[in-house]
């Protein structure tokens, strides 16, 4: 103890080069997780970009192929401008946690595809937008 009254830089050299080591281990956590979500091909960059573009206004026609299985329903009504309903009665949802759900999540939870049942969104919503275009 007396040693550190005596070095005080010492101490917080220490200190400091700990919570570096701790801050790159994170950080590498981090990449390792986006590139084994990339990998899984629940991320893409196209859902990145808009998912952090903060949309005001419903996406155009002929975008429903951005929807990935990590979306929520939820999501997916909002950046399409979907009416509430109209997945459940596309899809015939059948979900108390509806619209709160991220599509894989559901799909699991009945024992469907994830993959499968994230391309029965795309075509519901891309359906959705060519009846309303025209």
């Amino acid at each position: 103890m007396g040693e550190l009254k005596r070095h005080p830089d010492r101490y917080i050299n220490i200190v400091m080069a700990f919570l570096a080591i701790v801050l790159i281990v994170l950080f590498a956590a981090l990449i390792k997780q986006y590139l084994d979500l990339r990998q899984a091909r629940i991320l893409n960059d196209q859902a990145i970009h808009f998912s952090l573009a903060g949309r005001r206004e419903p996406l155009p026609n002929g975008r429903a192929d951005i929807i990935q299985a990590w979306m929520t329903f939820d999501y997916v009504n909002r950046i399409f401008g979907l009416p509430p309903q109209y997945l459940i009665s596309a899809l015939n949802i059948e979900s108390a946690a509806y619209p709160r759900i991220p599509i894989y999540e559901y799909a699991e939870k009945r024992g469907l595809n994830p993959t499968a049942f994230t391309k029965q969104v795309q075509s519901a919503v891309a359906e959705h937008q060519a009846a309303n275009s025209q």
